[in-house]
């Protein structure tokens, strides 16, 4: 089989326009977010579309502009769970995040 899962659903788009007319659970930002002028904007935005448990994956490459996105991350989102992968000198930084006013009850 091809790993089908009916429950699941994919969408890719483009972070700045995307509208979704419903609610994810998780939404994801792989390597994405330092493409943006304004990352943590982007990523405001689209958390409104998160269900009422819903989370961040994000991943980012380890360097002086993504921890600069990480701290304005952090004014608006709880650190869940993260851990960081190395590869050779190459380091990015992987964290599951939530809403601050959600995290906090």
């Amino acid at each position: 089989g091809q790993g089908r899962d009916d429950r699941a659903k994919l969408v890719q788009a483009d972070a700045l326009t995307y509208e979704p007319s419903g609610v994810f659970d998780v939404i994801v930002f792989n390597e994405i977010l330092y493409y943006h002028d304004d990352p943590a904007g982007v990523a405001v935005r689209l958390s409104q579309y998160l269900g009422s448990d819903g989370i961040l994956a994000v991943s980012m490459m380890r360097t002086i502009r993504t921890r600069a996105i990480w701290r304005r991350l952090q004014r608006r989102f709880a650190a869940l769970d993260e851990t960081t992968v190395s590869n050779g000198g190459l380091c990015w930084v992987c964290k599951v995040l939530a809403p601050r006013e959600r995290a906090a009850n």
